[in-house]
């Protein structure tokens, strides 16, 4: 039977049914509208109503002897019929279980795989930034008497840059210190437009908001001991009051970054294999954030960023983190 046939056929048994009042109500007022609106509905009607007329007008015959017989080979064949489709349901539902479970087998070896090249994507994207803060530093540092890298924060407890001495003769856009990758990183960005629209600008949560994704030391810290002895200093105050600085570092032997502070770690100082080599191993800005798997990419001061497993060395320990306040989840 094509769609049309079945279609016919089903338009007539909704039609009988409405005129033997059979029909669910439901039904029977959609039906009423249809019929207000189509002539030719209205038209099938009026023939079927012809038809159950006649129909009634025939004579009544009792039943022959073999219409039982005949009723039962009927149901037989239509149980048959339904049986098969029943049988034809059951292959397709094994065979899209099948599908299924073919496709989750697929998704199980594929996913990972998925997830691991995503997040090397953005580590990626996050050491990139990373390179280029590195050079904004250089630039910074060039230009100014000593060479001294940019200051912390001036606020208490705020690992990361002053952003406002790099503003905007070295840094045009301070939202170049947000990591592209990190799941606050659009509200960060917001929050960065709403604080320098501000007459005056707020500084302050500038440089929070930029040390939620990068950790700057600004001193040559290369371990737990002289990061414990830096952070006891409390840095932040020092700001560009160069005699503090350098009281601190004639106490401790910590020096505030600069080019040429490689010298203080190398034997040599007429070998520029070891200058670079030293400078290689000078942290200067990290992640604030650990990443899964746990690592983070670090900035070194000779411009290279590489990434560091969690607990493998200074400064990607738990112990940086604890003596610095980082929330390393974040």
């Amino acid at each position: 039977m094509n769609e049309f046939s079945r279609e016919t056929k089903a338009i007539r048994e909704l039609l009988r049914a409405y005129l033997l009042g059979t029909l669910p109500e439901t039904e029977r007022v959609g039906l009423e509208a249809r019929l207000t609106d189509s002539e030719d509905l209205r038209a099938r009607m009026e023939a079927e109503r012809i038809a159950l007329a006649r129909l009634d007008a025939l004579p009544r015959l009792e039943p022959g002897r073999n219409l039982a017989a005949k009723v039962m080979g009927e149901l037989h064949a239509r149980d048959a019929e339904a049986e098969l489709k029943r049988s034809a349901s059951r292959r397709r539902v094994l065979g899209y279980g099948v599908a299924v479970a073919v496709g989750l087998v697929v998704a199980s070896t594929l996913l990972p795989s998925l997830s691991r090249s995503r997040e090397a994507a953005r580590r990626a994207s996050s050491a990139n930034t990373l390179k280029q803060i590195g050079v904004v530093l250089k630039m910074y540092a060039n230009d100014n008497p000593g060479e001294f890298f940019p200051p912390l924060a001036p606020q208490d407890g705020v690992w990361g840059l002053d952003v406002s001495v790099l503003y905007p003769k070295y840094l045009a856009d301070p939202k170049l210190l947000i990591d592209p990758s990190h799941p606050r990183a659009e509200a960060i960005g917001r929050e960065m437009d709403a604080a320098m629209t501000r007459t005056p600008i707020d500084w302050a949560a500038v440089n929070r908001l930029a040390a939620e994704s990068y950790t700057y030391l600004g001193w040559s810290a290369t371990n737990s001991e002289e990061l414990a002895r830096l952070r006891d200093a409390r840095p932040q105050q020092f700001g560009q009051r160069m005699e503090l600085a350098q009281e601190f570092e004639s106490d401790t032997g910590i020096y505030r970054l600069r080019e040429g502070v490689e010298r203080f770690y190398i034997t040599d100082i007429n070998n520029p294999a070891a200058s670079a080599s030293a400078q290689s191993g000078i942290p200067v800005m990290f992640e604030t954030r650990s990443r899964i798997p746990g690592g983070r990419n670090v900035l070194f001061m000779d411009g290279h960023v590489g990434f560091i497993r969690y607990g493998e060395t200074f400064p990607v320990t738990g112990e940086t983190d604890a003596i610095l306040g980082i929330d390393a989840g974040r």
